[in-house]
């Protein structure tokens, strides 16, 4: 009797959970190029939205969102979570299983500059494909109590609910999480058409006049000339436009059939001259320079570190969509893409003239450039690369000491290298500087230069051995090795050569040490892998700013001590080098290919050769 008595309580006490009405999946977004921002990390993020359509607040705390059917429980929502009558519950799909309690939004189609409202939230441990998926909402027992399967989705719109017929999904060109659906929806992904430019970006003397043209009755063409994405609240083209300096000029169509139209851009260089290769980068102003999300100002939600005391915007790891045109030294445009922008570099970042990284994914249109960056490399696909402001150096000569070392180095036939070409920035119309665009140094890197998977590398940062790709497991098993056995012995000796490339590694501590690098090996190092059973590890030569000036300074003692201080040369850094040094084979070797390439590679006259012609561009 006992018994059934308990058992009678036990359903009474949990009935509410199963008896009450339940929650919807109301809309989501899985490519936020720049439409929403949360204000945890001022980044882009993709979310879905929970929405109570019942007259009662529901308490969802115990229930999995999932993106994954295999996998029902992928993440659970915390204890008492409550959304009341009527309101809408958003979750932020960005892999980062952490806790939150508010979100700030930036409108792209608002007619402000932003706007705001306070949600609670909570950050998922997965993300969404922007391609096709689902989304499941599973109750505490296991059961999917509702549940989207979604086809590729566009960048900047959201899918949801129909606010006329719920059970009907629709497209959204304004997403609006944690508030009330749209009114205005898409049941087809059919964009509005893109506008017919007069004449193409380019190179000009005197001024253009640019028409823009559609063929629909019903649209009409917004612009900018801020280097702004151009929404509803933008000018509207009245023919002709009349171009008189150099200017980017980006336009949109809008038709009320239809989804907001693609942007186009495109950047007219007037009275500009130069023999460099030139690049064009459009970005919303504020992107750049709002105290709040800009990435270029020191700001007010900015973070301490590389070598800033106090906190500055630029030292986040902030990304920003653009636009991105590169043309050619004779004045040819060879692309014209979508991308994504990060501020670059490490104490280079408190200089006015900063360094930019650039990111090509699905979500702003494409993901590789398929273009032949460097006349030195043949590979014509990158995935990323940067446009590097030369250092943190003090003077102009100075900042063209890692240039010239790799210029020196490009030829040998066994170590890895950046190429470097230089180019020409504007940034929003504005003439930006000279700059090098160079390679990404990461798993990227291997793949362009390889053709390896860059999802198999362990791809190792800096000395204390940080695995931006993979892991350092390998690595730390042959340092194990080195430091439980005689590296005299030959059978020790043959059996790391088959874990590192020894020819390539004796090539890049050459050059390290022949330049007498003072920022290395604790810092200014990256080595990788093929995440393989044959795998061997390869050295980068990257970030030499610091080269070249110490001349009297006996380097070899240095990159080899035994007790340097923490920076830059500390045991740790110096164990591998020092533990192979203790074979004759390697000594002998690491001796013979010194001496060549003192007589050829580092001969003076051809060093200066190289310098004087790297200046005078």
């Amino acid at each position: 009797m006992k018994k059934l008595h308990f058992s009678i309580l036990l359903l009474f006490c949990i009935a509410p959970i199963f008896l009450s009405s339940q929650p919807i999946i109301n809309e989501f977004q899985t490519s936020n190029v720049s439409s929403y921002m949360n204000t945890d990390f001022y980044v882009f993020s993709d979310w879905l939205e929970l929405k109570n359509t019942d007259a009662d607040t529901i308490n969802i705390g115990g229930y999995f969102l999932t993106d994954d059917r295999d996998n029902l429980s992928k993440w659970q929502i915390p204890e008492d979570t409550y959304i009341g009558p009527g309101e809408e519950m958003i979750f932020i799909a960005d892999n980062m299983d952490i806790e939150a309690n508010s979100v700030y939004y930036y409108l792209g189609f608002s007619g402000k500059p932003y706007d705001s409202t306070t949600v609670y939230i909570d950050h998922l441990n997965f993300k969404l494909s922007g391609n096709s998926g689902e989304i499941f909402l599973v109750n505490p027992t296991g059961s999917i109590i509702d549940s989207v399967y979604y086809e590729d989705q566009l960048a900047d719109v959201s899918y949801g609910r129909s606010m006329n017929i719920p059970s009907q999904w629709v497209y959204f060109p304004n997403p609006t999480p944690g508030l009330q659906n749209s009114t205005t929806s898409f049941i087809e992904t059919t964009k509005a058409e893109v506008p017919t430019f007069s004449i193409q970006g380019g190179v000009f003397t005197g001024t253009q006049n640019i028409s823009l043209s559609v063929s629909s009755p019903t649209a009409e063409i917004y612009y900018t000339l801020d280097g702004s994405i151009p929404d509803m609240s933008s000018l509207v083209y009245s023919p002709p436009l009349e171009i008189t300096s150099t200017t980017v000029l980006r336009a949109r169509v809008f038709d009320p059939q239809y989804l907001p139209g693609d942007v186009i851009t495109n950047t007219y260089f007037i009275n500009e001259n130069s023999d460099l290769t030139i690049i064009s980068v459009a970005i919303n102003p504020e992107f750049l320079w709002d105290d709040t999300v800009g990435i270029y100002v020191e700001g007010v939600n900015g973070i301490v570190g590389k070598l800033s005391s106090t906190p500055k915007n630029w030292n986040q790891d902030w990304e920003r969509p653009i636009n991105i045109e590169l043309f050619s030294e004779d004045d040819n445009l060879e692309f014209n893409k979508q991308a994504g922008m990060k501020i670059y570099g490490f104490g280079s970042r408190k200089g006015v003239q900063k360094s930019f990284s650039f990111y090509m994914k699905s979500k702003y249109g494409d993901d590789y450039l398929d273009y032949q960056l460097f006349k030195d490399k043949p590979s014509e696909r990158y995935k990323r690369f940067v446009l590097r402001n030369r250092g943190q150096r003090g003077s102009a000569l100075l900042k063209l000491n890692d240039v010239i070392m790799q210029e020196v180095i490009a030829d040998v036939d066994n170590l890895d290298n950046q190429a470097y070409e230089p180019v020409v920035l504007f940034l929003n119309g504005e003439y930006w500087g000279i700059y090098s665009l160079r390679e990404k140094l990461d798993n990227y890197y291997c793949e362009s230069n390889f053709g390896v998977n860059p999802k198999k590398i362990d791809f190792i940062e800096h000395g204390l051995m940080h695995a931006s790709s993979g892991d350092t497991l390998n690595y730390t098993n042959m340092l194990d090795f080195l430091e439980q056995n005689d590296m005299s012995l030959a059978e020790n000796f043959e059996f790391i050569k088959s874990q590192m490339n020894i020819d390539e590694y004796i090539n890049y501590q050459i050059a390290e040490i022949y330049s007498s690098n003072v920022d290395w090996p604790a810092n200014n190092i990256k080595y990788w892998r093929t995440k393989t059973a044959s795998g061997i590890w390869r050295w980068i030569l990257y970030d030499i700013d610091n080269a070249f000036e110490y001349a009297s300074r006996n380097s070899l003692a240095y990159a080899s001590a035994t007790n340097g201080p923490p920076w830059p040369n500390p045991p740790y850094s110096t164990f591998l080098f020092r533990k192979l040094l203790d074979n004759m084979d390697f000594r002998n070797q690491f001796i013979q290919q010194f001496a060549s390439h003192l007589n050829i590679t580092f001969e003076p006259q051809r060093i200066i050769d190289i310098a004087n012609a790297i200046n005078l561009e």
